[in-house]
This record gives structure tokens, sequence and C-alpha cells, in this order.
């Protein structure tokens, strides 16, 4: 579905010491695609299966009531809106990730103990094959509308390469490590050696990072060579880097269309079983 409204554009990077990819907008947005992104913050969320098991005992306002209160972040606070840009972030990213790249993704918002608060950590994992992966790339997902941010006063590529740097030259492999415990509780016991055999270095992957800048075409879409220049100044210790621009026309209004009526079809979806 994604990949009838966006495509992706590979861009001369050879001035820069990373590659660079720009996603456009083929499409004008409209209901079809609402309701996908809306499917995929749910699927994202919780496991379709579990909110078919929650329906047994929910009729319609139960349901919405579930998903309003227990499922998506508030809307009440500047830090509620943040979360909800965050992983409104990641969600379109993971799609890009799979349908655009081709990527089998692993993110965490599925995790979540509170609805409200962002999850720490590396952002999107994704592999060529998650049953015997050969190649692992790291992603680190902004979703901005401004270049600059005053408090750090850096570009938000730059903020996101220190972030993703940070990360991966931890001691500790992390999101790994999680998802061999994952696999080993869902008795997929193969797939939980594989990931624990990366985590101990008893068998490697070529690895790869990448940030993803989530962006309103209006707003960068003319100027974003600056960010660019300004990441590749940095000195950088992990590579190979890459950097993906996704524009997107009036992003704030297809966040706002999102969010305001995923409850409402949030439940309509699980009774129709459509997740």
């Amino acid at each position: 579905m994604i990949e009838q409204y966006f495509s992706e554009k590979e861009n001369d990077s050879q001035k820069y010491d990373f590659s660079f990819i720009s996603i456009t907008e083929d499409k004008p947005k409209d209901e079809e695609l609402i309701c996908e992104l809306q499917k995929a913050i749910l699927r994202a969320y919780r496991d379709p299966k579990f909110l078919q098991h929650k329906r047994q005992n929910l009729d319609r306002a139960g349901l919405e009531n579930y998903i309003l209160k227990n499922v998506i972040p508030n809307a009440i606070t500047n830090c509620d809106f943040s979360v909800r840009y965050g992983d409104f972030g990641e969600v379109f990213a993971s799609l890009i990730i799979e349908y655009i790249q081709g990527k089998k993704t692993f993110h965490k918002l599925r995790w979540k103990y509170n609805s409200n608060k962002s999850v720490f950590g590396t952002d999107i994992l994704a592999f060529d094959s998650l049953n015997n992966p050969k190649k692992i790339t790291y992603y680190e997902v902004k979703t901005r509308k401004k270049a600059l941010n005053k408090e750090k006063n850096e570009f938000i590529t730059v903020i996101a390469y220190k972030s993703l740097e940070k990360d991966m030259l931890s001691d500790t492999e992390t999101i790994l490590d999680f998802m061999s415990r994952f696999y080993f509780e869902t008795h997929e016991y193969e797939k939980s050696d594989r990931f624990s055999d990366l985590v101990d270095g008893a068998s490697t992957v070529d690895k790869s990072y990448e940030i993803f800048v989530i962006t309103d075409s209006n707003v960068l879409s003319k100027n974003y060579q600056q960010l660019l220049s300004e990441l590749h100044s940095i000195h950088k210790k992990i590579s190979p880097l890459s950097v993906t621009f996704v524009f997107i026309d009036n992003l704030k209004e297809l966040m706002t269309d999102t969010w305001n009526t995923i409850v409402k079809n949030g439940a309509e979806f699980i009774e129709m079983d459509v997740l």
C-alpha cells in the first residue's frame, strides 16, 4: 500500500561520507492511506490476535475505550504529542523499510509498559531475513518539521547520528538480546539461538546504519542539503551510514488525520478482523 503513495530516489552522494536517499510522494494522500497507517500503528502497538481476544468481552464502546486509554498515547500535553510524533515516525519508517527497501523489520512499540512514554534504544532493526540473518541495519528515526533543535543548537541529522552512535558503541547489544528472549518465549528456539549467537559473538553479520528523517516537504525540501552538510562535517565512528529523507506534503495534517480517527476506525477494524 505505502509503495502506491511514495517512491525512492537515490541521490548523488559523492560529496558526502554516507549514502543519501529521498522518498517523495507520487500520489495524493487519501482516506485509504490513513486507514492503512492506522492499521499499521495498531499492529505495532498490539498483536491483532490479542485485540481479537479483547473483543470477546468488549462491545464497540469498550473497544474504543481500550484503544483510547491503553493503546495509543494521550493527546493532552506537549510530551504526549512528542510521543505521538515519534511513534508515528517509527511506524511510517518501518513501512518504507519493509515495502520499498524490501527488508524485514523489528521495532519495540508493542512492548511499551506505558503508552504515553517513548521507548529508549535503537528505534528499528531491519534484516535481510529473520530466519537466517546475514545483514542488519540499525535505524534512528526523527520526525520533525524544523531542521535545528534550538535547545541543543544542533541539526536533527547530527542529533540522530550521535544517538545512533551512542547505542552502537555501547558494550551491551540490548535489542538483539531482547529478540533472543522474545523468540525463546514464543517457542521459536532456532531463531532465539541465532540471535543469542549474535549477542555472544558466536556468529557475525554485516552491520550498517541508517538515519531516517521524516519531514514536511513544504518546510525542508529546498534546504535539506544543509542538514546533510552538517552531518558530513562531524567525525564518525560507525559506518557504513545512510540517510533517508521522507518528504511528506503537510506532514502535521497527515498525522492529525491519522490520530483523530484511529479510535473509531480501530474498533471497526477489530470487529471486522481486518488488522
